[in-house]
C-alpha cells in the first residue's frame, strides 16, 4: 500500500469536470493498493498518516498534526502509484490491485478515517459534558508514552455468544482527576485516595458506557472485567496488542488517553480483576504501589523491542523507565513527562540518533536533558562520530548488563560516564 501525502492550503478533485471533493487546509492523499494489501496494513497506514506532525507551529517548526490544526482530508484512489517503468517506455500496472479489491480497500480506508473523526468528536463532547473542559487532540497515534502520574483503567466488554472481547483503556493524569472528580465531589486532597479512586472508577465506567452506546458494533455487550493497571502493564498493551484507536487529549487540567483493542478471551490480563468482594483491597494495593519514593526518570529510545525491554528490566528496580520506539515517540515522551536522562539509539532507521539529538538541542525546554548514545558498534570511526556530536556519553550495547547498569548509576552519581 502506498500513500502520497501532500500538505495543502486547499485542494479539490474533479471527475469529468465535476468537483467530487474539496478541502481547505489539510492533506491531499493519493492512495495506491496492491493485491497483497490487507486491512491490517491499511490500519497502520491510516494511524501513521493521522499522527504525522508536518504542519508548522508558531515558531515555524513542523510540530503539529492534522487534527491539531483542524485540517481536512481528501483521499484519492490512484492505481498509477504502482506503475513499473523499469523496462521499456510503457508503464506496467501489473502490481496494482484488482479494481474490485482496490475499491473495497479504498472504501475501508475512508471508513477508518471517518471512524477516527467520529470518535474524536464523541470524546471531546463527553469531556465537556462531564467536566466542562474544552479539550483538544494532541495525537491520533498515541504510543503509550507516560504523562505525569497516570491512572490506567482497563474495561473489558463482551457477550455470552461472541468469543472476542472488546477492551477500552482510559488513562487519566492524576491532577485531572483531582481537579475534576475531586472538586465535583468536594474531596479536598492533593493526591489520590481510596474515595477519589472509587469515584474515578465509577466515572470511567460511565465514560465507557457513553462511548459504547455510540458504537453499533457493541450492541448487547456487557462489562466482563475491570482492572487497574500499572504503567508497565499498560506499556505491554502497546508491545503485544493491535490497537484500533489510540488518542491522546489535553484537557487544560491534565492529559487523558482513550485506546481500544479487540482480543481473544484465551489471553488473560496481567492485573487482578476488580470485583465487589475485592475492590477495596485491590484499590488500596494499587494506591500503595503508587506511594513509592520518586525515582529518577530514564527514557530509553530504541527501535528494537528486545533492547527496550532488556534495558527496562535491567533498570526498573532503581529508575522510572519509559520506553520509546522512535525519535517521534521520544519527543512526545519528553513533552509529556520530562526525563532526567535519555538513552538514545544512535543507529535508528528513518529518524536516527543524531537527528533526534539535534532536535532536542534546538528546543530550549529539552536542551538541558542529558543524552547518552546507545550503539552496537565500537569501531574508532563510529566512536569519533559519536563524540563529535557532543552527547553526555555513549554505551556499547555489547556490554554486559551489569556493566551498563553500573555506568548509568555512576552517571547519576558523578554526572559523567
Amino acid at each position: 500500500m502506498r500513500f502520497v501525502i501532500q500538505r495543502v492550503t486547499e485542494s479539490e478533485v474533479k471527475v469529468d469536470g465535476e468537483v467530487r471533493g474539496r478541502i481547505g487546509k489539510g492533506f491531499m492523499v493519493l492512495i495506491g493498493v496492491c493485491d497483497s494489501d490487507t486491512k491490517e496494513i491499511a490500519d497502520k497506514m491510516v494511524k501513521k498518516m493521522l499522527g504525522l506532525r508536518i504542519f508548522e507551529d508558531e515558531q515555524g517548526k513542523t510540530n503539529l498534526s492534522l487534527d491539531t490544526v483542524g485540517g481536512e482530508l481528501l483521499l484519492i484512489s490512484q492505481f498509477t502509484l504502482y506503475a513499473n517503468c523499469k523496462k521499456g517506455n510503457r508503464p506496467s500496472f501489473i502490481e496494482a490491485g484488482a479494481p474490485d479489491m482496490a475499491e473495497e480497500m479504498y472504501e475501508y480506508i475512508i471508513g477508518k478515517c471517518k471512524e477516527q473523526e467520529d470518535m474524536r468528536k464523541i470524546l471531546l463532547q463527553l469531556m465537556y459534558d462531564l467536566f466542562h473542559l474544552e479539550s483538544y487532540v494532541i495525537s491520533d497515534a498515541y504510543g503509550g508514552e507516560k504523562f505525569g502520574k497516570g491512572v490506567y483503567h482497563r474495561l473489558v466488554y463482551g457477550t455470552d455468544q461472541e468469543e472476542e472481547r472488546y477492551e477500552i483503556f482510559l488513562v487519566f493524569e492524576e491532577k485531572l482527576l483531582i481537579n475534576t472528580v475531586g472538586k465535583t465531589m468536594g474531596i479536598k486532597t492533593n493526591k489520590l485516595n481510596t474515595l477519589l479512586m472509587n469515584a474515578s472508577r465509577y466515572m470511567a465506567r460511565q465514560f465507557a458506557d457513553y462511548v459504547r452506546n455510540h458504537l453499533p458494533d457493541m450492541d448487547g455487550y456487557e462489562l466482563k472485567e475491570e482492572n487497574l493497571l500499572t504503567y508497565g502493564q499498560f506499556q505491554d498493551v502497546f508491545e503485544t496488542e493491535k490497537l484500533q484507536i489510540s488518542l491522546l487529549f489535553d484537557t487544560g487540567e491534565g492529559y487523558f488517553s482513550y485506546c481500544t483493542s479487540v482480543r481473544h478471551p484465551s489471553k488473560k490480563g496481567a492485573a487482578a480483576p476488580l470485583r465487589s468482594d475485592n475492590a477495596m483491597t485491590e484499590v488500596g494495593r494499587y494506591l500503595m504501589q503508587r506511594e513509592t519514593c520518586p525515582k529518577r526518570k530514564v527514557l530509553v529510545v530504541d527501535d528494537s523491542v528486545t533492547v527496550r525491554q532488556g534495558i527496562q528490566k535491567l533498570l526498573d528496580e532503581d529508575y522510572d523507565v519509559t520506553p520509546a520506539q522512535s525519535g517521534t515517540a521520544a519527543l512526545r515522551c519528553m513533552i509529556l513527562d520530562k526525563p532526567d536522562l535519555v538513552l538514545l539509539d544512535y543507529e535508528m532507521p528513518v529518524c536516527d540518533g543524531q537527528q533526534v539529538l539535534e532536535m532536542m538541542r534546538s528546543e530550549e525546554v529539552f536542551a538541558d536533558i542529558p543524552i547518552i548514545f546507545l550503539t552496537g558498534r565500537a569501531d574508532p570511526e563510529t566512536v569519533k562520530k559519536l563524540i563529535s556530536l557532543k552527547p553526555d556519553g555513549y554505551l556499547v550495547k555489547g556490554l554486559k548488563p551489569a556493566q551498563i547498569k553500573q555506568k548509568i548509576d555512576e552517571y547519576f552519581e558523578r554526572g559523567s560516564i
